[in-house]
């Protein structure tokens, strides 16, 4: 069994002529997997993350404060997901502890709950759900076998 854990950190500012956006995003997950190894280079783990995520967006005149009485716009949301995915991972050699490698994991994210809005009527239609692909590479070591008391 293989646990882990991923997250995520998004923040940007954008000024146009009149107008200045701020947006910031989280995103943090549990990663739960069982791995098999066909072979000594190569790994497949399927598994499932359950996660959630939030973001907000401040949309605002250049030349009044927040919520001053020219336009100003602000809007919050989060939401909680499970998302079945399979990873196949090359894996480097150097032991059978190590688990290191490039991978590459596609998944379908189902949300539990949300998205939930907060300071908007008409929220747009954003939300973490539909297919994703993921790649990366992987550092980490897997434990002994047996079990010591």
């Amino acid at each position: 069994m293989t646990i882990g854990g991923r997250g995520a950190l998004a923040f940007r500012h954008k000024v146009a002529d009149a107008v200045e956006v701020e947006f910031l995003a989280v995103q943090a997950a549990l990663d739960l997997g069982w791995q098999y190894k066909p072979v000594d280079w190569l790994a497949l783990r399927p598994g499932f993350e359950l996660g959630g995520a939030g973001w907000g967006h401040y949309v605002h005149d250049r030349n009044s404060p927040f919520n001053a009485p020219n336009f100003s716009h602000w809007f919050a949301a989060w939401t909680v997901g499970i998302t079945p995915a399979l990873e196949v991972m090359g894996r480097v050699a150097g032991g059978e502890e190590r688990y290191t490698g490039l991978f590459v994991k596609a998944g379908y994210c189902f949300p539990l709950y949300g998205p939930e809005w907060y300071a908007d009527a008409n929220p747009p239609g954003l939300g973490l759900k539909g297919p994703y692909v993921q790649l990366g590479l992987r550092f980490g070591r897997v434990p002994p076998t047996h079990l010591r008391i």
